[in-house]
């Protein structure tokens, strides 16, 4: 289902980063413009155990909900008994447990690269105006791409059948 192959990994990949988006911007940035931050580096837990705390429970939570969400959708597949052509979801959707092992690595792989994008921009920023505009602004970027993908005219490409992976990774 080529309507399928351009949806779900734009779901996905927009799931994560906003999931990503949000906790660092709880985190880091609000912490950080409250001066709650640097009371908490006060403590005898050393910074680096605090960032990668803070940054291991926004994978975490990136990625999880974004495996629930491939799940969800593969249930899903399965209860679209009219098999449409137009149905975002095939009947049946099935996936290898080599495609299982892709799904889960790219996943993994880009909710990491999130992470240290935004955790890079909230330190590299001072104001907390300016981080939320830096980090909405991945977030529009992906929503464009996700709606251009979804509307363009041609087939998708053979690698864009591989959930998620996908041109959004870019």
């Amino acid at each position: 289902n080529s309507i399928a192959a351009r949806v779900i990994p734009g779901i996905v990949m927009l799931l994560a980063y906003y999931c990503v988006y949000s906790l660092a911007c709880d985190l880091f940035a609000a912490e950080k413009d409250r001066g709650f931050f640097n009371k908490l580096l006060l403590s005898p837990i050393s910074p680096k155990s605090i960032v990668r705390g803070k940054v291991l429970t926004m994978m975490t939570v990136g990625g999880v909900s974004s495996l629930v969400t491939i799940f969800l959708l593969f249930m899903s597949s399965w209860l679209n008994w009219s098999n449409d052509s137009m149905s975002l979801l095939p009947f049946g959707m099935f996936l290898t447990p080599l495609q299982v092992l892709q799904v889960l690595l790219v996943i993994i792989a880009a909710v990491y690269f999130m992470s240290s994008c935004t955790v890079f921009i909230v330190f590299s920023l001072s104001k907390l105006q300016d981080i939320m505009i830096n980090l909405q602004l991945p977030l529009i970027l992906f929503l464009m791409d996700f709606f251009l993908t979804l509307f363009r005219f041609n087939r998708p490409l053979t690698v864009e059948y591989t959930i998620p992976l996908h041109n959004n990774i870019c």
